[in-house]
This record gives structure tokens, sequence and C-alpha cells, in this order.
């Protein structure tokens, strides 16, 4: 259910109305005229109760004041013990920041705001705990700290909540965090035995729906959604071309360029620079502040990431609050709504990792509204030579980026993808659930877990797991069958960790004649005698060593690696492969390239019309075959091990995959071959053949077989890989 947002209707005069005396009075004290659209709809939806609520806005849209008016005077409306509103935020920065916001609203009304995560004092908690009221800040962390050391309380604690508040829900949907926190919205209701209201706020959203489900598992459909009226702010934005003779060097002469130019647009203003890895950070913030030493002037440059330490990050963070010119360089923390001021301009380094990424990362920017949202993307590339990877020739960042921009322009963004079962997270909940109730039955265990957050895991598939947990000491049965920590439950419950479902990737150690080349985290597969690029250099996978996070790998000598190419994560979206295609194709010279760009843009297209990739797909270059899909990288990567099921050595993503020493007449027969899908393996016996399938925190816990199932779901495709391969052979007719 949808609620269109037009001004003329709502009378906001008796939304207003609706709103108890002392919050009508708060709001004349900040001199609004008149409330938002999306608070004058909001509080029609939550004031009385009853409704789960999806509150859809731009960046410091209104949102929070959208929940908690209403929410406030549903308190206001009668005196009640404990905790009447919950609200759940993904960052500890982001909850300090809100809970000043909502204490100012709070402190007029007499509600107790309590902040609850990491850095708040046990003291502070224990008071909490012994007397709950009023409002509470929280993480997902926190709130299973709280049912696993204190699951007693909890019912008491929530048992007058009139709602759950869940903000940047984008940020949860399809993750483990995600999966947790469904899991813990479910408990608290199976504690206090009744149903509460849940309430999302994304200013980022690509389905609605899909975020409605994840709101309410089940009941997605009964969830009202707000969105505004007022749509996306305005925006410009250019990508400046930088053309480099390829990352060597120390500092790269590519970031070089881009620092001077960084440096010339964003002095004595305030800006953030997001360059997507930790090591870009570093190199781009050093070039800055020396820039800054060399010109004799103030240093107005700093870095954000997630390994610095929390004072200097937040020493960053005041220094954007406090308005004078400064510029940080940051990965994505500082991507979500931290109060940290408008920004004059946003930079993206290379690819950014979604278009929803960049619409979150746009937004801060221009929110004074005394001047649009300004956003600058550099697209770095190599300089050609005759023996130039393919990508490079293509120029994949660069078609990459600009359909990411076009799309975002249109207001498009990606759905969220949850096809996972998450395993890893269920196995965390059900030594929560244990713990929190001093032991559970088989059976409440599954009707708590499996009717909740985990609908999808089948009857068997809990056996199952029940089945491996008890093998590996993880639960064990009681004389009267109660399930209760084993041996390793208890040693994973008493570490520090336990309460995070998700765990920072792997990285595995390439090793090369005994020496260590450096780290990689693997979020995607890799096969011996596969291949895999690493320091710009392409490398022949010799072995796996899964236990130890070793991969032994020797130089290729075939083939060239891409230098700057396309740096954005695993998962790209096919309507951004298809926008890039249709970028290719045209003949019109965007205006929000500058000149370099659209110099990079018109050798993309030569070299894409000497290819005829218009009309063909197969590219023999060399010895091997280059397979263009126009896909998004789920279904890439369940081609190409449908390939190396077939007896091929494949890789790539879904721009294309790469096929080892094979013709392209020999690569047709395969693709006629995969037509036949009733010999096709099934997802769990693709995925059996993979070697680094352990991807979440608990996965070292479970079985081959449900490990093959886990990833199964998670990354494979096999419906829309089924559709490509109808789409290739039809083709090839």
């Amino acid at each position: 259910m949808t609620t269109s947002l037009q001004r003329s209707e709502f009378d906001l005069n008796n939304a207003f109305e609706l709103l108890h005396p002392g919050i009508q009075r708060w709001v004349y004290s900040q001199g609004w005229d008149e409330l938002r659209d999306i608070q004058a709809a909001a509080i029609v939806a939550i004031v009385q109760g009853g409704k789960d609520v999806l509150i859809s806005a731009p960046t410091a849209g209104g949102k929070t004041e959208a929940a908690f008016l209403p929410l406030l005077t549903r308190a206001l409306q009668e005196e009640k013990s404990g905790v009447r509103a919950l609200y759940i935020g993904p960052l500890k920065a982001l909850i300090n920041d809100q809970f000043e916001r909502i204490l100012g609203l709070c402190e007029v009304l007499e509600i107790p705001v309590n902040a609850w995560h990491g850095d708040v004092s046990a003291s502070s908690k224990e008071r909490l705990r012994k007397a709950p009221a009023g409002v509470v800040l929280i993480t997902p962390e926190s709130l299973e700290a709280l049912f696993v050391n204190h699951g007693s309380r909890v019912a008491s604690m929530f048992l007058n909540l009139e709602a759950i508040v869940i903000d940047e829900v984008h940020s949860f949907i399809g993750s483990e965090r995600g999966m947790q926190l469904q899991s813990l919205m479910h408990r608290i209701e199976a504690a206090t035995k009744k149903r509460i209201d849940r309430i999302g706020l994304s200013a980022t959203l690509g389905d609605p729906l899909i975020a409605a489900e994840f709101l309410r598992p089940g009941s997605g459909n009964d969830v009202q959604q707000i969105e505004s009226a007022s749509g996306a702010p305005s925006f410009r934005a250019q990508i400046v071309g930088i053309e480099a003779p390829g990352e060597q060097g120390l500092p790269p002469p590519g970031l070089t360029t881009v620092a001077n130019h960084l440096y010339s647009r964003m002095r004595g203003k305030n800006n953030l620079i997001f360059a997507n890895a930790r090591n870009r950070v570093e190199t781009l913030g050093d070039l800055l502040v020396k820039r800054c030493e060399m010109e004799g002037v103030p240093v107005e440059f700093g870095a954000h990431h997630g390994s610095l330490s929390k004072d200097i990050r937040q020493e960053a963070e005041q220094r954007l609050k406090e308005g004078r010119p400064y510029t940080v360089v940051c990965t994505s923390t500082l991507e979500m709504g931290i109060d940290i001021g408008s920004m004059d301009s946003v930079a993206q380094i290379g690819v950014p990792p979604s278009v929803a990424s960049l619409r979150q990362r746009l937004g801060r920017s221009g929110r004074r509204g005394k001047q649009p949202s300004t956003l600058w993307m550099y697209s770095l590339a190599k300089d050609l030579d005759p023996k130039a990877h393919l990508h490079d020739k293509l120029r994949v960042g660069l078609i990459q980026q600009a359909a990411m921009l076009e799309l975002m322009g249109e207001r498009w963004c990606e759905p969220p993808r949850d096809a996972a079962l998450h395993l890893s997270t269920f196995v965390q909940q059900s030594l929560s659930a244990v713990a929190e109730r001093g032991g559970i039955t088989p059976a409440a265990l599954y009707n708590l877990l499996c009717k909740g957050a985990f609908r999808k895991i089948a009857k068997d598939t809990y056996i199952e797991l029940l089945r491996e947990l008890g093998q590996r000491k993880v639960l064990v049965s009681a004389e009267d069958g109660t399930l209760l920590p084993g041996e390793a439950g208890e040693r994973i419950l008493g570490h520090y960790s336990f309460f995070s479902a998700f765990a920072t990737p792997e990285e595995y150690r390439i090793i090369c004649d005994g020496r260590t080349l450096g780290t990689l985290p693997i979020d995607h597969p890799v096969h011996p005698e596969g291949f895999i690029i690493f320091a710009a250099q392409r490398w022949k996978v010799i072995n796996i060593d899964e236990k130890g996070k070793t991969i032994q790998v020797k130089r290729a000598h075939t083939g060239k690696a891409p230098i700057f190419g396309s740096d954005g994560p695993f998962g790209t979206h096919r309507e951004i492969r298809v926008r890039m295609k249709s970028i290719y194709e045209s003949t019109l010279l965007p205006r929000y390239l500058d000149a370099t760009g659209q110099k990079l843009l018109s050798e993309a297209r030569t070299e894409y019309e000497s290819l005829r990739l218009g009309e063909q797909f197969l590219i023999r270059e060399d010895s091997d075959v280059w397979l263009f899909l126009w896909q998004d990288d789920f279904v890439a990567v369940t081609l190409s091990e449908l390939l190396i099921w077939k007896g091929l050595e494949a890789s790539g993503d879904g721009f294309s995959l790469q096929i080892k020493d094979c013709s392209e007449d020999s690569a047709k027969v395969v693709i006629r071959e995969l037509g036949n899908f009733n010999d096709w393996p099934s997802a769990e016996e693709l995925a059996s053949r993979i070697k680094n399938k352990s991807f979440e925190k608990h996965d070292y816990l479970l079985g081959e077989k449900l490990l093959a199932l886990e990833y199964a779901t998670k990354i494979l495709n096999i419906d829309g890989a089924k559709r490509a391969v109808t789409d290739l052979i039809r083709r090839l007719a």
C-alpha cells in the first residue's frame, strides 16, 4: 500500500492538530511555517498505531521528525513504564548524531532519551535496565547483547514499546546484519507477546516492496509506503577523464593528477572525496596535504576510514561540522547520515559501489538548499598501446561511471538482492536464543526463527543444521531434549565479537615462489588453474589453502591485466550493463563528460565498432575468447562455473567472460550444449565444485552440503543464467 504525496491531498493543519499540544509548541518554536508533506502523511499513518510504515525521502528530508512527532504523541497520550520507542541505527556515530536531534525535542516534553552502544558506559546501561523509559537509540549489536546477557529483562523493558524505528533501512537489506535485525525484532515481539509497529526510514530505495517485505517478512504488502513528493534534489555532475601511463611508481601518476585537480577545485571549501579503497584514501590524502605544505597554506585535507582510530575519525567529523574549509578523503564511512553539515561538493574516484551508494554520497552535497548538489567523478584511464587489455581499450570504467550517473539522474537505483538463506546468521541467532532463554526445545527454536526472519529455511535444512551444530558441539541436547550451548558454543558466546553477525571479508595471502605479494579479500569464486588480477598483473592460481587462507600463484605470461578498468565491487546490476551497451552504441557526446572524458568515450566507441560488438558477442583475442554478456555479476559467475563444468577455463564479470585457450567454434559448441537445461547440475552441485565458499562469519561451522546450499542461494543465479544462455543461442542462430 503506497501513499502518493501531493500537498492538495493532505490537510496539513489537520495533521498538525493530531499532535500533542507540547509537540505543537515545539514545532512553533522551530519556526516552521508548515509541516513537510512526508511529516504530515506520517503523522496520519502512525499516530493511531497498528500500522507498519516505510518512509522514503531525500537526505535531510525530515524523516526523523516524521517518525517521532506521532510516536511521541502516542507516548504522551498515556503514561506507561518501560521503553516507548526503540530507534535502531547502523552506526554508532549516526546514533550519537540522532541522539542530539531527538533530545532537543524530548527535553521539552520531559521524555528520557538514552543512547545504547559500545561507547556508552556500563553504569548508564544498568540504570536503563533497572528503570527503562522513554526513547532508546541502539545498534543491532547492542540489542543482541541485551538478549544474550539480560534475556530475562527483555520482556519487561519493552512491554509498552509503541514502535521500532529502523534508520537507513536500505543499508540492512540482504545482509547478515539485516537478518540479525529482522530476527531481533521478531524476538522482541515473541518476548512481549504482542505485535509492535515497525517504521523504516530511507533516502534510497531501489524497490520499496522489497524494503517493505524486509520490514515485516511475509506481510510486505500490508506495509504503508510513504514517499516524499519533492523527489530527489537537483544536482550537477561532471565526469573528469584522467589519462595516465598506468599505476607505475609511487604515488601512481593517475592519482597524482587527480590530487592536483581536487586541490584546485576543493581547497577553501567543504567537501567529501570518496576513494573506494583505504590505500587510495591514504595516497590521495597524503598528496593533498603535501600540496598544501608545498604551497605554504593551511592544511585543509584529512582522511577518514574504518582502520583509523575513533579519535582521528571524530576530529575529521568535527572539523566538517564547524563549517570552516576542510575536505575529507574517505571510504564509505561518511556515506550515511552522520550530521557533518552541508558539503560544497562530493567527489567520487573510480566506479562507485552502486547507484544507490552514489545517490547517498551525492546527498551529502547541497543540503542547505542554497545550491544544487555537486558531484565530481574521476575516471582513470590508461594510455593505450597495442598490447593494452581489452577492458582498457573499451574504457570500461568510464562507461560504467557514465551509465551509473545517467541511471541516478533518472532516479533509478538497484533493488536489493536478498536470496540467501543466511545460515551463518541463523547459527548466531540460535546460540543467542539459547542464551536468552537458558535453553530452548528444537520445536520452539524452529518456531522462533524459521517462522520469523528465517522463513526461507526449510524444515529438512533446519534439521541438518541442528545435526551439524550438534556434531561440532555448538549445541547439545539435555536429557529432556532442551538445546543448550555445547563446549564450542560456550566459547563462541563468550567471545566479545559474538554480538556482531558479520565479519570483514577474509583476506587470502597471495604467494608467489615463497614470497608474499600482499593480501586480497576473496568475495567471488577462485579456482586452481584459474586466473586472478592483483597489483595490476595477471596471475595463474596454482593452489588454494582454505585453512591457511593462502593462494599460491605464478605469473601468467599470456594476457594482460587491465590497469584502471572497472574497479567497482562484485554485484553490478544488469541494468547498468544494459545502459553501458546503450552508451557505446549512441553517437551523442554527453555534456557531463569533460574534454578528456569525451575523447576517451570516442576511443571506446571506435574500439566497440571495430570489434563489431553491436552485432556479435564472441571475440577472439590471441588464444582466448571473450564472451560479452551485458548481465549482472551473479549470472556471470553462474555461467563461468557452467563453462568450467564443461571443461573450459572461464573468469570475468557481467560485462565479459574470458575463456582461456579456446576457439570461437569451441565456445559456440559449448554454449549450444548448455541449451539443454535438463543436463545442468543443480545450483548446489555447481556450488560444491567451488573451494572458497566461506564468506560469512559462522560459515566455518557448516558442513559441505549446507555450505554449498548457502553459496548457491547467495551467489548463483540459475534462472538468470538460463535466460542468458537462451539469448546467446538465439543470437547464434
